[in-house]
């Protein structure tokens, strides 16, 4: 079964009066530890308000928004360019579209959450950002343009709509007067608020309390040390197909290899693939990357990622992205 929420544009500004235990639930939860999404929003084509020259970049920190108060459920974010945006094929995707998987928008519609679910569970949760709409990415107050319509800020609309993909429903539409990120109008509210964070706890309960390790002096980066950053595509692989995951150095280092070590998250279990070379990759002296093959062995029950992370090193500076995730579907 599917489901879909939008959100409006406010064209005045709001005053909320907290109440307890205010946050409405949509009743379908995720029974996976962790949810990637599948960000496909590309480049601004221009320097946005906070500083970002990326829709992605800038749209990261709204998916993890959610993780510091949940305990059985974690959220990750992969910058994935040739993701499909479309439902139902088991991959959560967020990105700019003209349709909600083509459905209309509707007047004054920033963004819509097409989720899918089966027996109470969530499957797939799609995110459709209208690009006939005016946006930034900003913290505070609402902006807005000589329309009299608010910029939307990307951050703050997907940090709702993405509190609809984990199973939150609008509050202010079912009676309710709360100072939530969760109403169904945009507001000067930009972060999740405790409201929010009760919902998402009624749901996947509370975070694990993480100890404050004592700081330790960072050494200064090496200017002249090389930086690596991983890809992967294809996007997607079944059961006796492969994908590449390429970790690129930014700048060709004539006269030595870079080794660069890597290790594998996500929700697939490391008997259902393959790795060549596994743990590290040597990228020659004179070259600009090198790949690492990952191959389907086994048929997953239902879609799983796998996400390589770059590992630290004294030898090369990890840079943006650092991560990069492959769906198994089945």
């Amino acid at each position: 079964m599917k489901f879909l929420h939008l959100t409006l544009i406010a064209v005045a500004s709001f005053a909320f009066a907290t109440i307890a235990s205010a946050y409405v639930l949509e009743g379908p939860t995720w029974s996976a530890s962790t949810v990637t999404f599948q960000l496909r929003l590309g480049n601004a084509g221009r320097t946005l308000t906070d500083g970002n020259t990326s829709w992605d970049v800038a749209a990261q920190p709204a998916v993890l928004a959610w993780n510091a108060n949940m305990g059985s459920l974690q959220l990750a974010a992969n910058i994935n360019p040739g993701a499909p945006l479309s439902s139902g094929d088991g991959i959560n995707s967020i990105g700019f579209s003209n349709t909600a998987n083509g459905q209309s928008f509707g007047s004054g519609t920033l963004a819509i959450t097409l989720y899918w679910y089966s027996g109470g569970r969530m499957t797939e949760a799609d995110v459709y950002v209208n690009n006939k709409m005016s946006w930034d990415s900003y913290r505070g107050p609402l902006r807005y343009g000589s329309n009299t319509y608010a910029i939307g800020d990307i951050q703050r609309v997907l940090i709702h709509e993405v509190g609809h993909a984990i199973g939150l429903n609008h509050p202010d539409q079912h009676g309710q007067n709360v100072d939530a990120i969760m109403n169904s109008v945009i507001s000067n509210r930009y972060t999740t608020s405790a409201d929010d964070i009760r919902g998402s706890q009624a749901m996947y309960g509370v975070g694990q309390a993480q100890p404050t390790p004592t700081p330790s002096p960072s050494p200064t980066p090496n200017p002249n040390q090389p930086r690596v950053s991983v890809s992967v595509a294809p996007g997607t692989a079944s059961v006796g197909n492969s994908a590449i995951f390429t970790i690129t150095l930014a700048s060709v280092n004539p006269n030595a290899p870079t080794t660069v070590s890597y290790s594998m998250s996500g929700s697939a279990g490391a008997t259902l693939y393959s790795l060549n070379p596994a743990g590290q990759v040597t990228i020659p002296a004179g070259a600009s990357s090198a790949n690492v093959t990952l191959t389907v062995l086994k048929r997953p029950k239902r879609s799983r990622t796998a996400i390589m992370n770059l590992g630290s090193s004294s030898g090369y500076i990890v840079s943006t992205p650092s991560t990069a995730t492959i769906t198994i579907t089945r």
